[in-house]
């Protein structure tokens, strides 16, 4: 068997870009349990430069866990920085909406759970950006910067943790389990709050003009729950009053916001026989009507972003390919990008920029 050396990497660059040379070698045992990976690309606002992760596996003398995370930059000429390396699992990876900080998630010393740290782009050591009671699971920043809407893991339940007190630690698979809870930190008031929402939390989105923020909620944080019964719900920050969007039949996939924060477009199951989340929707936010954009479509949307109003940029394969396209709302038309040749994990747009991880 013969491989591309480099298996995973990240193109900068208005359109996607292939390496200039790839050397090709036969794949090794060594290969396959040393292999470093590219895990996820994060433009900056302007789109100058992108964070983005490499994970490693675990060498022999390590302790048993998951593989080693590091945070790296890629400037626009090309030139890598390393940010956070060594033995370390950074996660969940962001900009400051300003541009001025890389944010992440991490467990450092004296934290309770992981916590949101910011690392100044220009210089200077990563400092928290405040403290989660019970930690986080994941955030989004509100778009203007002053606010982190966030998950938490709740606490067991009150006769679970007396159990537990006395002497009763056994886990009972899918039942002992705590939901996963919404919370919001405002910077003026430097405060967390509760947010609530029925079930629990397995993705956020915040509408571009921060009055609202989209959830995947399922009534329990399970792995049946993620796959059969997540549903889109939209929260109103101010009342804190939750309802049901999008009654999704089956699997649900990526939702994203439009620029003006009138709909959603999301990933869909046809119906609950579907096994994948695969087809294209809309819905309007304002009436709830809901829209099927891929009717037509011989094949599958992975990812999906707005490019402005009317535009959509989407991850999709057909067959056994896979392409980033841009869907016009407008007339129906879909125009492929360069870079068919590459099997298209994550692509993500900040201004004429296009980061892409690819196998």
């Amino acid at each position: 068997m013969r491989i591309k050396r480099q298996m995973v990497g990240v193109a900068i660059a208005s359109v996607l870009l292939a390496p200039n040379a790839w050397a090709q070698r036969h794949l090794t045992a060594l290969d396959v349990v040393t292999m470093k990976s590219v895990s996820g690309a994060y433009p900056s606002p302007d789109g100058t430069r992108i964070a983005f992760t490499r994970s490693e596996p675990r060498g022999p003398a390590d302790t048993p866990g998951s593989a080693y995370s590091g945070l790296y930059l890629l400037n626009a000429d090309g030139t890598e920085r390393p940010l956070i390396v060594g033995k370390r699992n950074v996660g969940g990876v962001s900009w400051t909406p300003d541009g001025t900080a890389i944010t992440f998630l991490d467990r450092r010393e004296g934290d309770a759970g992981r916590q949101l740290y910011a690392l100044p782009i220009h210089g200077g050591e990563a400092v928290r950006v405040f403290e989660a009671e019970r930690g986080i699971v994941q955030y989004r920043w509100r778009p203007d910067g002053k606010a982190v809407a966030f998950t938490v893991r709740e606490a067991l339940p009150a006769q679970r943790v007396a159990a537990r007190a006395l002497g009763f630690r056994q886990t009972v698979v899918d039942e002992d389990w705590a939901p996963v809870g919404l919370r919001l930190w405002v910077e003026a008031a430097h405060a967390e709050t509760r947010l609530a929402v029925p079930g629990s939390v397995f993705d956020l989105q915040w509408s571009p003009d921060g009055a609202r923020i989209a959830l995947a909620l399922a009534p329990r944080p399970l792995v049946d729950d993620s796959y059969m019964f997540k549903r889109i719900h939209v929260v109103d920050v101010a009342s804190g009053a939750v309802r049901q969007l999008v009654d999704n039949p089956g699997k649900l996939g990526a939702f994203r916001w439009s620029p003006d924060s009138r709909r959603l477009a999301y990933v869909s199951a046809v119906d609950v026989r579907d096994p994948h989340a695969g087809m294209l929707y809309l819905a309007d936010v304002g009436t709830g009507a809901i829209t099927s954009l891929t009717q037509e479509l011989e094949g599958m949307v992975h990812a999906v972003e707005w490019r402005d109003t009317e535009r959509l940029r989407l991850v999709i394969s057909r067959g056994v390919e896979s392409r980033v396209t841009d869907l016009d709302l407008r007339n129906g038309i879909w125009n492929d990008l360069p870079g068919g040749e590459f099997a298209i994990q994550q692509v993500v747009t900040a201004g004429s920029t296009v980061a892409a991880v690819f196998f």
